[in-house]
């Protein structure tokens, strides 16, 4: 995970299939313009620290 220049978050992760689009909630959407990016867990719990000074 990483903070670009203008603020926008720019996370590395690996292409969501469509098993995981039927795992998300009947609400959520991906626009045209998105994609749905899936990364180890363990990638979030280490840049929690680092989370937590963005609040």
């Amino acid at each position: 995970m990483f903070e670009l220049a203008d603020g926008r978050i720019a996370v590395i992760g690996t292409a969501a299939g469509q098993e995981i689009l039927a795992q998300l909630p009947a609400d959520a959407s991906i626009g045209p313009d998105e994609v749905l990016v899936v990364m180890d867990r363990r990638i979030l719990l280490d840049a929690k620290p680092d989370i937590a000074l963005l609040a």
